[in-house]
């Protein structure tokens, strides 16, 4: 009899147990909920790994935060695309199926933090879809108030090369750019040399082919050399002070310098009129000297 009272009870229970286990949602009304320690901090608070298949955020603003419960050293956050097996390093993109491995491994600073994308060999590699607000199916998508800063430290080789590769074209939206100087004052702002093939530039000042009409205002080359003794440059053109604290536009530079061309032109054309004029009367000149050497050797004859 004492032992049908035992099986009762234990049944009894074991269905309680289940029933309380079933339960598929619990709603405490307050406090908070801890998994591996007894003092939670926050709603939800584990100690230990936790497993998900999906996590998802609500469509409002949120903020995602991920850190360790105590200072810690070193600390890394790493994403692999095999949950079984984390894999040491990285791979090359197009290696597996998802991209390339992400490794962000903390340090003293923020700007001096090292993000790997791929391998541990210290390569970056940008695909499409990073760092994006969205992306479609074309691989386009928008940066949103990103900065991205890379810096050659301590421990990168001083002939390490950034390649930008793609068969696309490359925008930068707006700001300055600055090659070997860190404060650009216009769009391109390189201190050194610059070596290209070609340079094309478009400027809002007029081919001056107006010099060739017919209303055109010619100085006289004695205005031109009036004006030279007293600027020690030509009219129009910038003087050397004005281009030492200005610089030198090299657009405009090339008009200015292709006007002048075009005035000389224009006086070497005059000068050529008067050369002939004058060869044509030194020629008549020439004509009444031998005419009059004639007369003068028939009259010495007749003598």
């Amino acid at each position: 009899m004492l032992n049908n009272i035992n099986a009762v009870l234990a049944g009894l229970l074991l269905l309680g147990g289940l029933s309380a286990n079933g339960q598929s949602n619990v709603f405490p009304a307050s406090g908070n909920v801890g998994i591996g320690t007894s003092t939670p901090a926050k709603k939800l608070d584990v100690i230990g790994a936790v497993k998900s298949n999906e996590l998802n955020f609500p469509l409002t603003q949120y903020n995602f935060e991920l850190g360790p419960r105590t200072q810690l050293s070193p600390m890394s956050i790493k994403l692999f695309d095999d949950y079984a097996s984390q894999r040491s390093g990285g791979v090359i993109p197009g290696n597996n199926r998802y991209g390339t491995l992400l490794a962000i491994y903390g340090r003293s600073s923020h700007w001096q933090s090292d993000i790997y994308f791929g391998s541990t060999d210290r390569k970056m590699y940008f695909r499409t879809g990073v760092f994006r607000t969205h992306q479609s199916d074309n691989g386009e998508g928008n940066f949103d108030n990103w900065r991205t800063i890379l810096d050659s430290h301590s421990d990168v080789k001083s002939n390490g090369k950034l390649l930008l590769t793609g068969s696309g074209n490359h925008f930068i939206e707006n700001g300055n750019v600055g090659i070997g100087t860190t404060s650009p004052k216009a769009k391109l702002a390189v201190e050194g040399n610059i070596l290209a093939k070609e340079i094309k530039v478009t400027n809002n000042i007029a081919v001056p082919d107006y010099v060739f009409e017919l209303d055109y205002h010619l100085s006289s080359l004695s205005d031109v050399e009036a004006y030279v003794k007293e600027h020690k440059h030509l009219p129009e053109i910038p003087s050397a002070k004005d281009i030492e604290r200005d610089g030198l536009d090299l657009g405009e530079m090339n008009l200015l310098l292709l006007k002048k061309v075009e005035e000389l032109t224009l006086h070497l054309i005059e000068k050529e009129k008067e050369i002939g004029k004058h060869r044509e009367k030194i020629g008549n000149l020439e004509g009444e000297i031998e005419s009059i050497k004639e007369q003068l050797v028939l009259e010495d004859n007749r003598r």
